[in-house]
């Protein structure tokens, strides 16, 4: 039997609002923290940090950035209109599933044959979703950084909107850069985020069994 982890997804306070959804917070039994806890990604969950930005001035085009919490994987997914929290957690455990697969076929470990096998096993594995209201300050930063690459890049281009295709290449553009953070006893490390997203991959999907 395939052992199912809970996908969590914090958002925002801005993309509670863009969304209409009133999360519960993140719950926290010393009362501290409210609103601000770290997210943990661990052998049961895998947490994401969301958060979204309009990238014009009439605020008709949006740019949802998910980041995810150990690896710091950020992905990128433009919107035209305002979706539904069930349509987003959807488009976001696609672009999950696909850049993983992508990565995974990259490297050698699996083969075009296997790629149905790890889609299902994904599908079957992410059913338990939780959201709530919540930012972690510390992968946060990330997101901000993940802001102002859409921003430069969009006035660079002279657009006032990433689609599907500049979406996905700036994210992986994103990716590949050199990224630092605290790990658990509060040393600094430094990573490339595709490489853990990888390994986590590896660890939680790849039973072909």
């Amino acid at each position: 039997m395939l052992t199912k982890i809970t996908p969590l997804f914090s958002a925002s306070n801005a993309l509670c609002k863009w969304l209409k959804s009133d999360l519960p917070r993140l719950p926290t039994s010393d009362g501290k923290q409210i609103g601000i806890q770290p997210l943990v990604t661990d052998a049961n969950t895998v947490s994401w940090q969301c958060h979204v930005i309009f990238t014009d001035s009439w605020r008709q085009h949006a740019t949802v950035i998910a980041v995810e919490a150990n690896s710091r994987f950020t992905l990128l997914i433009p919107f035209d209109d305002v979706p539904t929290q069930q349509k987003l957690e959807q488009l976001i455990c696609e672009q999950w599933a696909n850049e993983l697969v992508e990565l995974l076929l990259r490297q050698g470990e699996i083969n075009r044959d296997q790629v149905a096998r790890i889609f299902n096993h994904f599908y079957q594995r992410t059913q338990n979703s939780e959201w709530v209201r919540n930012t972690d300050l510390s992968v946060n930063g990330h997101v901000s950084d993940a802001e102002q690459w859409v921003k430069q890049t969009l006035s660079g281009r002279g657009l006032d909107a990433l689609d599907d295709d500049l979406a996905i290449e700036l994210a992986w553009h994103i990716n590949t850069q050199e990224k630092q953070a605290k790990d658990s006893q509060g040393n600094k490390r430094r990573f490339y985020p595709p490489a853990l997203f990888l390994e986590d991959g590896l660890a939680r999907f790849l039973d072909l069994s």
